[in-house]
């Protein structure tokens, strides 16, 4: 049985008690049953980036690898090698395609100015690599990204 409780009050109570959790809302109980963990799964493949072609050395089979100062793309690593990579795109470069933006200087308030030829998507991480939310503003080529608080950290355009 699935359903789905709406709440319009942050009044919840959760409680471990050994194998299971009780879930109290609004004196609403509903009890979970925990099971336990299975076996970790296997490894996923990966994407993996350098400067230069990869080495037969690094990666897993079915890993890729971008090669970020040519734009060809490798992979899926096989059990032989990498093969001979393919450019990314139709004919287009990598600075064609994507864009970072470093910003070195903490401001909750950050001007991404690009040379893309379209609105790209933007993914910011602070220094830690953590994703942070922001409210992004799109006027031309420039992108004003409003955070919480004062960040540092890269801005990610594709």
């Amino acid at each position: 049985m699935t359903g789905s409780i709406s709440v319009d009050t942050s009044e919840v109570i959760v409680t471990p008690i050994e194998n299971k959790v009780d879930i109290n809302v609004c004196e609403q109980s509903v009890e979970v049953n925990v099971g336990s963990s299975g076996p970790q799964g296997p490894r996923g493949s990966q994407l993996l980036s350098g400067t230069v072609n990869p080495s037969p050395i690094i990666g897993l089979v079915g890993d890729q690898y971008l090669n970020i100062t040519t734009g060809y793309v490798f992979g899926p690593k096989t059990e032989s090698g990498w093969g001979a990579g393919s450019e990314l795109g139709i004919g287009l470069t990598l600075d064609e395609v994507a864009y970072t933006h470093l910003q070195l200087t903490s401001s909750s308030t950050w001007s991404i100015v690009h040379e893309l030829d379209f609105t790209p998507n933007v993914i910011v991480v602070d220094l830690n690599g953590t994703v942070i939310e922001g409210d992004y503003q799109y006027s031309g080529n420039t992108i004003t990204a409003t955070f919480s608080q004062a960040i540092t950290g890269a801005a990610y355009l594709s």
